[in-house]
């Protein structure tokens, strides 16, 4: 059986007034250093085993020094109010 991945909680106190995936992008910076990439993103809701009901999860793909990691935040607390839209307001 497959193991289930680290989901990383990001709490609104994290993020402040500042847009999600800024926090998110500054935090991989400071994990992985300057160089790396982020090859995919996307937005799911899902179930989890330590909450109830859909909870928003971030799902990043990114190389670091040749090496390939998956890495998941769950961003439902600080979605509503901390994301940019492709216009630039908030969601």
């Amino acid at each position: 059986m497959k193991e289930a991945p680290n989901i990383f909680i990001v709490k609104a106190e994290q993020v402040g007034t500042n847009d999600v995936n800024q926090f998110i992008y500054s935090a991989l910076a400071k994990q992985f250093g300057e160089n790396f990439e982020v090859v995919s993103e996307s937005t799911i809701d899902k179930i989890v085993p330590y909450a109830t009901g859909l909870r928003k999860i971030k799902a990043y793909a990114v190389n670091a020094g040749g090496v390939a990691h998956s890495l998941y935040f769950d961003i439902t607390e600080t979605s509503v109010n901390n994301t940019i839209n492709w216009l630039g307001g908030h969601k």
